[in-house]
C-alpha cells in the first residue's frame, strides 16, 4: 500500500479514527508530540521519519529541496537529503552511491530503511549468529548447573530421585538479540515489497531457523543491547 508522504508542518489527510489515535500517543525524546492531531485536521511537526499504521506508512519528509521540482522529485530530492545526513552524523550506515541508487525511482523511505536493515543484518550474519549464554531451567534426569530445589518440592512428584528441576546456562545463538532479530525480519518479510529486500529476508529467515519466534517487548531491547 502506497504510504501518506508529506513534508513537515503539513496537513495530513486521510487518516482513520484508529491511524490519528495511533499517532497522537507517538512522543519525541522529551516526551513532546511528534504529531498536532486536532478536531478538524491533523499536522506533521518537525520530525520527520516514518511511522507504520497497521497496512500503511506515514513518511513526513524534511523540506530539504530546490523550489519549483515537482512534488515527486521534491520528495526524491527530500528523501536522498535526508538519508545523506543521516549516514553523514553515522546514525545510519550508508553510502552515498546507494543512496543515489535507492532514491533514483522514488522509493518509500521505509522501503529504503528496509533494504538497509536487511542488507547490514545479512552482511553481519551469514558466516556465524551471535552466540551467548542463557539460563535454562528444565527438569532433567541428571544434575546439571544449579539444583531448583524450592520449584522442586512444590511439585506433586518432586520426592522423585531421577528427577532434578535445575537452572543452568547455556551457549547458544537462541539468545535475546537473536529474538528481536528474528521478530523483525519476520515482520518486515510481511511489509517489503522490494525484490532484493525480500531475498535479503529470505536468507536471513533461513539463518533464524533455530532461534524461537517471541513478541518483543518494550524492555527487551535495552535488555538485548547490555
Amino acid at each position: 500500500m502506497k504510504p501518506i508522504s508529506v513534508f513537515e508542518h503539513e496537513r495530513i489527510e486521510s487518516l482513520s479514527g484508529v491511524e490519528k489515535f495511533a499517532l497522537d500517543n507517538l512522543r519525541g525524546p522529551r516526551s513532546e508530540r511528534m504529531f498536532d492531531l486536532g478536531w478538524r485536521e491533523s499536522r506533521a511537526t518537525s520530525f520527520v521519519g516514518v511511522v507504520q499504521l497497521g497496512p500503511r506508512a506515514v513518511q513526513v519528509l524534511p523540506k530539504m529541496h530546490r523550489a519549483g521540482l515537482s512534488a515527486s522529485e521534491c520528495e526524491r530530492r527530500a528523501t536522498a537529503n535526508l538519508l545523506f545526513l543521516l549516514s553523514y552524523t553515522g546514525r545510519l550506515r550508508v553510502t552515498a552511491p546507494e543512496i543515489s541508487r535507492l532514491t533514483e525511482k522514488q522509493t518509500p523511505l521505509s522501503e529504503i530503511l528496509y533494504w538497509i536493515f536487511a542488507r547490514q543484518l545479512w552482511d553481519a550474519v551469514r558466516r556465524e549468529l551471535l552466540r551467548g549464554y542463557v539460563v535454562v531451567e528444565a527438569r532433567l534426569d541428571v544434575m546439571k548447573g544449579r539444583w531448583l530445589a524450592a520449584a522442586q518440592a512444590q511439585r506433586s512428584d518432586g520426592w522423585r530421585r531421577d528427577r532434578f528441576d535445575v537452572a543452568y546456562d547455556e551457549f547458544t545463538e537462541d539468545n535475546l538479540p537473536n529474538r528481536l532479530f528474528n521478530a523483525t525480519v519476520l515482520r518486515l518479510s510481511r511489509l517489503a515489497t522490494s525484490l532484493e529486500t525480500r531475498s535479503h529476508l529470505a536468507r536471513l529467515r533461513s539463518a533464524f531457523a533455530d532461534v524461537a519466534n517471541v513478541t518483543p517487548r518494550a524492555k527487551d531491547f535495552p535488555d538485548a543491547a547490555q
